[in-house]
This record gives structure tokens, sequence and C-alpha cells, in this order.
């Protein structure tokens, strides 16, 4: 397809997933899903296009994986926290929020890539680790950001919308 080096393109695919199944949690409480989503694809992907355009102009940098996720997470966290400012006293703890999370969900990326080494385990048990240990970065994700939104002080909104904004949790 002519754009394998291009990982903005990952990002914003990472970011696009995360942000809709946050956006199914969360609704009732944004006005406009897509803006959430698009602002996690966006946010996601801003720093891995930071590293496609300083290789493209001939200044690579130093490429980073989980730095580029980190980045990410607290790019979209800075993002869609301004979604969140009219239903949710606390809303700028999604930012550090949302950050951790993303941390931690490219940690365990880090951790796949070293550990079945490590161990000398190839073949299947070698797959079956890694897998296992990259798809808990999801659930880790998950955690960190679900646990976050149950506790950022909801306003009371007396219209029924549904959501965490309505009951305080998720």
């Amino acid at each position: 397809m002519g754009v394998s080096e291009s990982q903005a393109l990952l990002g914003a695919g990472m970011g696009a997933g995360v942000g809709m199944m946050q956006a199914r949690a969360i609704r009732g409480v944004v006005s406009d899903p897509r803006a959430w989503v698009f602002s996690s694809a966006v946010g996601l992907a801003a720093p891995f296009l930071a590293f496609d355009l300083s290789r493209a102009a001939g200044f690579p940098l130093p490429y980073s994986l989980y730095v580029c996720v980190a980045l990410g997470g607290l790019v979209a966290g800075l993002g869609q926290s301004i979604f969140l400012r009219r239903a949710a006293r606390r809303a700028w703890l999604w930012v550090p929020g949302s950050a951790l999370g993303w941390s931690l969900a490219a940690a365990t990326a880090a951790i796949a890539n070293v550990l079945p080494r490590a161990l000398s385990l190839r073949g299947l048990a070698g797959a079956g680790i890694y897998l296992t240990i990259v798809l808990g970065g999801g659930l880790i994700l998950g955690s960190v950001t679900g646990l976050l939104l149950v506790r950022l002080d909801w306003r009371k909104t007396g219209s029924g919308t549904g959501g965490a904004a309505s009951t305080g949790r998720k």
C-alpha cells in the first residue's frame, strides 16, 4: 500500500479504536461522540507523525513506539478533557489519567518484546505469552481510564442522559 514508513497511521488506528470504546462508555456525556473519537485518533497519531515528518525532512529522531504511545495518551487526554469540562468537575484529571493508561499499555508491549526471549520461549508457547502480555495492555488501559471515569466527580444532570454523567459511574 506504500505506507510502511508512516507510523502516524498506526497511532490513528489505535486512537480511533480505543476512542470508540471510550465514547460508548461515556455516551450521554459528550454531545458528539465522533469528536471524542477524532480527538483520540489525532492525539495518538500526533507523536508518530512528528517522527514521520522528521524522517521525511532528513532529520530522523530516534524512534520509540513506547514514547509515541505515552505522548499520544497525553495529547489525546488534553483534547478529550475539553469535552469533559461541562460534565465533570475534575475533568483535568483525565489528562494525566489518559497518559498513565496509555503509558502502562505501552509498557506491556515493551515487556512482551523482551520476556519471551529472556525466558527462551519459542514457538506456540512464546507466541502465546507474547500475545497474552500485549492483550493485557488493552485491559490495563481500559481499567485505568475506566476507574478514572468513575471518579471524575460528575455533575448531576437530572436530564436522564444515561452513561457516566447521570449515574456517577460507568
